[in-house]
């Protein structure tokens, strides 16, 4: 039996901001991609809930990510899901599963983030879905990471490093 830990985050392409630190989140996937191979499962999930910055499905996620953000011909070395939504009503199930599994953010928590608002948290952001629960996720690039059993084990926000996943990812492996 293969033993593979998955990885899950919502994604994000195309539109919004384009300075490099933006792109840094696809690269570091592939990077991990790379170093982990077929024992890694990472799973993208574009969600437009975000600022409207993913507007754009199917294919043309592609064609974004190879020309847009990141650019330069990028191609993800994981599979991109179908468009969904990872809050409000139309959550998709897996999401809704994750955020109650895992409520709060390891790197960040919420006594942390009363101090320190992130994502859609920010009072100057409209929250475009019904309802809003305190365990939604908060912007793009919020990860979850999930043991070889499917057993979610911890959740990241969008500003902690993908790349810095590296040791607990090794370490679940073994």
């Amino acid at each position: 039996m293969r033993h593979t830990l998955t990885e899950l985050i919502a994604l994000r392409s195309g539109l919004g901001q384009t300075d490099p630190p933006c792109c840094v989140p696809q690269t570091q996937l592939n990077a991990l991609c790379a170093q982990f191979g077929e024992r890694l499962a990472i799973v993208a999930c574009p969600c437009n809930q975000f600022g409207n910055q993913e507007n754009v499905n199917g294919e043309e996620i592609y064609s974004s990510l190879m020309h847009i953000r990141p650019g330069n011909g990028y191609t993800p070395n994981f599979p991109l899901a179908k468009r969904l939504e990872v809050n409000g009503a139309g959550a998709h199930d897996l999401f809704k599963f994750l955020r109650f599994a895992l409520p709060e953010r390891s790197d960040t928590g919420f006594a942390a983030e009363a101090d320190a608002p992130i994502g859609v948290q920010k009072s100057a952001l409209k929250v475009g879905w019904t309802p809003s629960n305190p365990t939604d996720i908060v912007w793009n690039f919020e990860k979850f990471l999930l043991d070889c059993q499917g057993k979610p084990i911890r959740r990241y926000s969008p500003k902690f490093e993908t790349i810095k996943l590296t040791d607990e990812i090794s370490a679940l492996l073994g």
